[in-house]
């Protein structure tokens, strides 16, 4: 059975300096075929040269296909819809461009998504300290009764 396609949306504006990371965390998911959608919001540094950069380097990856995309100013949400336009994945997630993935993430979604019949997934996040690398924080999604939680 062929592996249905995730599409991660990343929006970003002036990252140059984060969004390696998490670009990055994609590559390390243990999750086949994974389409990357990046829309740089009109950056004024140098995103554009840094994931240009990136891309190159990890475009041999057969299974991982990366789309870049410039448009002036108009903010994430503009962003993100227009990632959503242009996906052909059978999920989504959209993911901040200094946010990274555990590299199960996507695997444990899919496995979520089949096995409960799920139309959506909420999930939690960790915040990390910047200098120690340890987990600070542990913040979980907020579901109603009619909604399932996964935690990992």
């Amino acid at each position: 059975m062929k592996d249905k396609v995730f599409t991660v949306i990343i929006p970003t504006y002036n990252r140059s300096h984060l969004v390696l990371e998490t670009l990055d965390s994609l590559i390390e998911q243990t999750y086949r075929p994974i389409e990357i959608i990046l829309i740089d919001d009109g950056s004024t540094d140098n995103t554009n040269e840094v994931v240009e950069n990136w891309k190159m380097i990890n475009d041999d990856d057969i299974k991982l296909s990366i789309c870049i995309i410039y448009q002036k100013n108009m903010g994430p949400s503009a962003a993100r819809n227009r990632g959503i336009q242009e996906s052909s994945g059978a999920y989504i997630l959209f993911l901040d461009s200094d946010d990274k993935l555990y590299p199960q993430c996507l695997e444990i979604f899919v496995a979520a998504f089949k096995s409960r019949k799920a139309d959506l997934i909420i999930c939690g996040y960790d915040i990390f300290d910047d200098y120690t690398g340890q987990i600070k924080k542990k913040v979980f999604g907020r579901p109603d009764e009619s909604q399932i939680e996964l935690v990992l």
